[in-house]
């Protein structure tokens, strides 16, 4: 299965690695040298060298196997990669070093999902959010109602965006997302409303644009929909989005 560009993201946390599970079982040198080479992973992976991430994150995890960050971090490295089964594994690893690990059970959700396994998904977006001290449940939440629209379960769907959108009044994601659920139910001008929310929030973004143009038109509005239609083209010419634009503006003809 696609997933539409941006809707829903993975999380990588960069800061200090959760030391206490191992403090008993690394020495402190080790210790310290384990976090440099997970730092340095992290800015490879932020400048986009998986290659280089991969080698500085595994003697990370020589110096210190215990770590639930630097797993996760192996995990998503992996998934980079498409090495699914070692991703797989490396967030599993994780959650086991530590259960609380909301970040890996995530990027594990996430990686479900992008392989169309919606059941385990969800199971893995609920455990993130079970911990009460999860500080990215808006991105999660995101993720939950993303996986409930794949499966037509457009009430749940509905319910985790809205909780998302009431973390986090500003995440455009949700505000694009809660509009395909409306389209799919057939109630244009709720879809209307919350689409011009997520431009005003992101006024590049195309997929909105699209499906701002499709509420439009379902309104009757077929001038501010053609105009829409007609962004998106000139914003991806020959890709994707573009394709769908022209696709749409055969509606019009």
């Amino acid at each position: 299965m696609r997933l539409g560009r941006g809707c829903v993201a993975f999380l990588l946390i960069c800061g200090c690695l959760a030391a206490g599970c191992s403090q008993n079982k690394v020495g402190e040198d080790d210790q310290k040298k384990a976090i440099g080479y997970y730092e340095m992973g992290i800015a490879y992976m932020n400048g986009g060298d998986s290659t280089a991430a991969l080698n500085q994150l595994l003697q990370a995890e020589t110096l210190n196997p215990y770590d639930s960050a630097i797993e996760n971090a192996l995990g998503l490295v992996y998934y980079s990669k498409e090495k699914y089964d070692k991703a797989v594994a490396h967030f599993q690893k994780a959650i086991a070093l530590n259960p609380q690990e909301s970040d890996a059970h995530h990027n594990l959700g996430h990686l479900y999902l992008t392989q169309g396994r919606f059941a385990p998904a969800i199971e893995e977006f609920k455990k993130a959010l079970d911990n009460d001290l999860y500080r990215n449940r808006a991105q999660t939440l995101n993720a939950l109602g993303f996986t409930y629209l794949k499966t037509r379960d457009y009430l749940k769907a509905e319910q985790s965006f809205k909780a998302c959108i009431d973390l986090d009044r500003l995440y455009f994601l949700a505000y694009g997302n809660l509009g395909k659920v409306y389209l799919a139910l057939e109630r244009w001008d709720d879809a209307r409303s919350v689409l011009e929310r997520a431009l005003e929030l992101k006024p590049v973004y195309p997929e909105a644009m699209l499906d701002l143009g499709l509420a439009y038109f379902k309104l009757g509005k077929r001038g501010q929909a053609a105009d829409m239609w007609k962004r998106v083209k000139q914003l991806d010419p020959r890709g994707e989005f573009g394709a769908r634009a022209d696709d749409f503006l055969g509606l019009l003809q």
